[in-house]
């Protein structure tokens, strides 16, 4: 009987690997009416079946499903925010806004991983020139480049989810990687100065890592974002490099600094989409390239008094410009190193300064005076842990105009949010 008891056990554990746990369960029962198998047998080969079927589904093997779909990770956060627009002689902007943004992540087969991320953002339409027959003449509706907010009202209607990105990456060894597609940023910016955080790029990266001794890693980003295609003439784009290290001095202080050389193409003479109309002629045709040089630098103590504290800046200058063509970025975090669990605090400050032609109004941080360049001032942002995952935060800039300023060129921007990481 154990001998019969065992040819049978290997006969199902053949078979699930071809057939679901269920089906399984069936056969056996079937196996215990007929007389095969008594009913204690039967309760352990259907144990131990699916036992083994955990196993396998644990670690990739299952038949069930393609292996791809057992390694997907899940990422997303919710944020709730009430924001307040001052102007000098003018009356206040008040909002409810909402960010929804949901991500997944899967290994595909060795070395090659995909993901993708929805999320919720502004809408742009634009029209197709008159030139296009008139069947043509339909609205292109996009996404904002610099948006994830949904803002409350319209009397009610729907918000919508759109690709925020979608990437491939190829990964032969630890020290580099090929990225295609729409990805977040590869450039190391320790400020927002140059490009917005809700900005994901589309192109192609390839950041190398390398390890110089224990203490010392080194990193090469060479990058190019596609900025627009266009039918009849080049397309605009913008390729950069930008090498780097981390320098670990001790358990406790670490320098990391890096130096981004941009080279822009098919911009002058023409504009982009999602301009803050900032840059000079940028209405009606760029009148520069934007071939900027921007070193970047950021020094942590890990442990002060308890406390963490990073000091950190971004300086940028365009020499494609003869004027109006510099800008710098800096400030200071205490607190908490992240803000992860009920009590958790974080203190952040930050001045910046951005002149017309340093960078191209289409990428700085959308909430510093709408994106813009020509704009001077500064920023604190207070952020509190309520629970694992939760925290509220409250943001608050005030900024002005660079040049042209006047009584009533000031603006102030406070935002309150509610962020909940899952």
């Amino acid at each position: 009987m154990f001998k019969k008891s065992l040819l049978v056990l290997g006969a199902v554990f053949i078979s699930s690997s071809f057939v679901f746990a269920g089906e399984v369960d069936l056969l056996v029962n079937k196996l215990v009416e007929k007389g095969v198998l008594d009913a204690g047998e039967g309760q352990t080969i259907m144990t131990e079946t699916t036992e083994e079927m955990k196993k396998d589904i644990a670690k990739g093997k299952a038949d069930t499903a393609p292996a791809w779909t057992q390694n997907i990770s899940l990422k997303g956060d919710l944020r709730i925010r009430y924001q307040t627009d001052q102007a000098v002689n003018a009356a206040n902007r008040d909002r409810m806004r909402l960010r929804l943004r949901i991500g997944a992540a899967t290994r595909i087969v060795d070395n090659f991983n995909a993901g993708f991320g929805l999320a919720t953002g502004g809408r742009k339409t634009a029209v197709l020139p008159a030139a296009y027959p008139a069947s043509s003449q339909i609205d292109i509706v996009d996404g904002e480049s610099r948006s994830t907010n949904y803002t409350f009202g319209d009397t009610l209607s729907k918000g919508g989810l759109m690709v925020d990105y979608a990437y491939l990456q190829y990964e032969p060894s630890s020290k580099y990687k090929i990225l295609l597609g729409k990805f977040s940023n590869p450039l190391w910016q320790p400020t927002d100065l140059l490009w917005d955080t809700d900005l994901n790029p589309d192109g192609i990266s390839l950041p190398l890592t390398f390890q110089a001794g224990n203490n010392l890693s080194l990193f090469v980003t060479p990058s190019y974002f596609v900025l627009d295609e266009i039918a009849a003439s080049n397309d605009p784009g913008i390729f950069s490099v930008q090498p780097g290290f981390k320098l670990t001095l001790n358990e406790n202080l670490s320098l990391k600094t890096a130096f981004v050389m941009y080279n822009t193409q098919f911009i002058k003479g023409g504009k982009l989409d999602n301009s803050a109309k900032t840059n000079t002629a940028g209405t009606v045709a760029l009148r520069n390239e934007y071939n900027a040089m921007n070193p970047s630098i950021q020094f942590d103590i890990l442990d002060l008094m308890g406390y963490s504290v990073s000091l950190f800046g971004d300086y940028v200058t365009n020499p494609s410009s003869n004027t109006a063509n510099t800008g710098y970025c800096a400030g200071i975090n205490f607190g908490a190193a992240k803000v992860a669990n009920l009590g958790d605090w974080q203190v952040k400050a930050l001045s910046r300064y951005l002149e017309t032609d340093a960078w191209l109004d289409t990428f700085p941080d959308s909430d510093s005076y709408g994106g813009a360049t020509n704009c001077q001032g500064y920023e604190a942002i207070f952020t509190y842990g309520l629970s694992a995952n939760t925290s509220i935060s409250i943001d608050y800039y005030s900024m002005d105009k660079i040049t042209g300023k006047t009584a009533t060129t000031p603006k102030t921007l406070t935002q309150v949010d509610l962020v909940m990481k899952f």
